[in-house]
């Protein structure tokens, strides 16, 4: 409204932290459902009733969450996918082909739900691999992400088309980093036939 007033043009930037950013409010979003962390190590109590109880016992509190994350094994569901693949008893040939499958679907673009299946299929079983997001969310709620470049090319892709500037924030400027960010935005309205983003020249 005051660009309105003053009669100058606006400029709508769309920033995001998930480089480094670490905590999420909600999983409604089903764009952010390849970077939430689960735990994947079976019958475990939540974060939160381990550290209660550790209240509880008088112990240290940072040390018994430092303990439990350990053996929670944090990952995303695609990284524990990627886990059981390889440790699986197929052959290096079936393995290849099986991670073939899994990376063909571009696995950062699934709902939780859709990775589930693709996985299912994957492996020949329901419920192939364990996975709870809702065990390790920490005592305000939020859940735990991966952050990293590909979340912030995932999350421009989602805004490019309502923003005159994305812009990923970052601890230190970097060609490099700044490349693979321009690249995978890019390539993806490319593929669109979208006429954004033809600035980002990095």
């Amino acid at each position: 409204m005051a660009a309105d007033i003053l009669g100058v043009s606006t400029v709508i930037v769309a920033r995001t932290d998930a480089e480094a950013a670490t905590l999420l409010d909600s999983n409604i979003d089903t764009r952010d459902h390849p970077f939430i962390l689960g735990v994947t190590t079976p019958r475990m109590a939540s974060l939160q009733e381990s550290v209660n109880a550790a209240k509880k016992q008088g112990l240290n509190v940072d040390a018994v969450s430092a303990q439990w994350t350990k053996r929670a094994n944090l990952m995303t569901f695609g990284e524990a996918v990627l886990l059981k693949i390889d440790t699986s008893g197929a052959s290096p040939l079936k393995k290849d082909e099986m991670k073939r499958t899994w990376l063909a679907s571009d696995p950062d673009t699934l709902s939780n739900s859709k990775a589930r299946k693709l996985a299912d299929k994957i492996f020949g079983q329901k419920d192939s691999i364990y996975f709870d997001w809702e065990l390790c969310r920490v005592r305000e709620g939020y859940y735990q992400t991966k952050p990293g470049i590909d979340y912030c090319i995932q999350r421009a892709r989602a805004y490019a088309p309502y923003a005159d500037l994305i812009w990923m924030e970052t601890a230190v400027p970097g060609i490099p980093d700044a490349r693979k960010f321009a690249h995978g935005v890019k390539v993806y309205y490319k593929a669109l036939d979208y006429p954004y983003l033809t600035c980002l020249n990095v």
